[in-house]
This record gives structure tokens, sequence and C-alpha cells, in this order.
């Protein structure tokens, strides 16, 4: 959002609330409030996560071995981006809302984390409201 203030002298300033953001290894400048600050590549992994977690669930794949087979990708990729559908709810949230902080990165994701939420939002630095 940008606000305009006259000064007495006659200039006039304009303020612009930005934050900067690493999005894929590049610094961003994002308007906050923007749709601009969604980080796409964690909330379509989370969305991937949630789709292969449910099919191993509905039964149209036998484990995660089996998926990965189907794909024709590692196995070790197919876990990691699965356990994304067990993240907290809020730090989904702070992704949806594009609130996330500009380190929690897709990678920092995909390495190990604790399976309580509680202990997961300690674990990656997001404040307790």
């Amino acid at each position: 959002m940008a606000t305009t203030e006259i000064l007495p002298n006659g200039n006039i300033r304009i303020r612009v609330d930005y934050l900067f953001s690493y999005q894929g290894g590049r610094k961003k400048i994002l308007d906050k409030g923007s749709a601009d600050n969604l980080d796409m590549s964690v909330l379509n992994s989370i969305a991937l996560a949630y789709r292969w977690q449910s099919e191993i669930d509905n039964g149209e794949y036998k484990n995660i071995q089996a998926l990965a087979d189907s794909l024709k990708i590692d196995q070790s990729y197919v876990a990691r981006t699965i356990r994304l559908a067990y993240l907290s709810p809020k730090i989904v949230r702070l992704f949806l809302q594009g609130k996330a902080p500009s380190g929690l990165s897709l990678s920092r994701l995909l390495q190990a984390f604790p399976d309580d939420w509680k202990e997961q939002e300690d674990f990656f630095g997001i404040q307790s409201a």
C-alpha cells in the first residue's frame, strides 16, 4: 500500500510498504499484501504432497516406492515431498496468506522436521500468536 504526504516545503513524500524475500535463490522486493508474496513452489509442493498421500491412502499405490516407480522419479524425493502433507496448519496458512518468513524456502521444508506441529513451528522460527 502506498501513501502520499505533502511536506511543508511543497515536496511530496511517497511511502510504499514492501518486504524483501528470497524465492528460488533470488532476492525479490514484494508489495506487502500482494498475491506476488505467495511462494507458489511451496504451495504447489504442499498440494502435490496431499495428492500423493491421498493416492496411497486410497490404495491407488501400495506405498511410496510404488508411487515413485509409477512417476519415474526418485523415491526419496517423493518421501520428502509427502512429509509436507503433515505440516502444521499454521505454517500452511502463512504460505497461503503470503506471510511465511522469507528464510522458509521449499528446500528447507524438504529437510527433516519434527512431527509435532508446535515443535515444527518452533523449529522453523514461527512466532506464536
